[in-house]
């Protein structure tokens, strides 16, 4: 009997002789994930098929009025969830990036809070390089300088 590891949960199974080109195992989960690859597959390349969905989908709310509505108001978490999903959607259909957790339109206390990398005070500078005066310490006094403009 020909074993293969199952394309979803990577487990060993045994493929069944009537279906030779078998890549997913018989687990519940497996064949759930295999059917909804089917699915997409078929309507990206059927026209007929996804016509006949859409119409099912659309007979489906004419019988079902008020449904969705019910359901975001029961789940406010999906809704949620929902609503930034479409956000970041419509971003990147504008052909605009999607916005970071970090940015947003609140000011943040520390956006123009520059950490300083230095501290006021004489330092003795040592040259590094290969050069006539590589012996020759030099000693230079650093100060903080005002800020002009939005230079540092």
């Amino acid at each position: 009997m020909k074993r293969r590891k199952c394309k979803h949960c990577g487990r060993s199974f045994v493929v069944m002789p009537r279906h030779p080109d078998q890549k997913y195992c018989s687990q519940k989960e497996c064949q759930r994930t295999r059917k909804n690859e089917w699915q997409r597959r078929k309507l990206a390349s059927d026209p007929d098929y996804r016509m006949n969905q859409a119409q099912c989908k659309a007979n489906w709310a004419a019988q079902h009025p008020g449904y969705w509505k019910q359901y975001r108001e029961k789940h406010p978490e999906y809704a949620e969830r929902n609503r930034a999903k479409q956000l970041k959607r419509n971003r990147i259909n504008r052909g605009q990036p999607p916005v970071s957790p970090m940015s947003s339109d609140v000011a943040r206390m520390d956006a123009n809070n520059h950490e300083r990398s230095f501290i006021s005070g004489y330092y003795q500078i040592i040259p590094v390089t290969d050069t006539p005066f590589t012996n020759i310490p030099i000693i230079v006094s650093i100060h903080e300088a005002p800020l002009v403009g939005h230079l540092l």
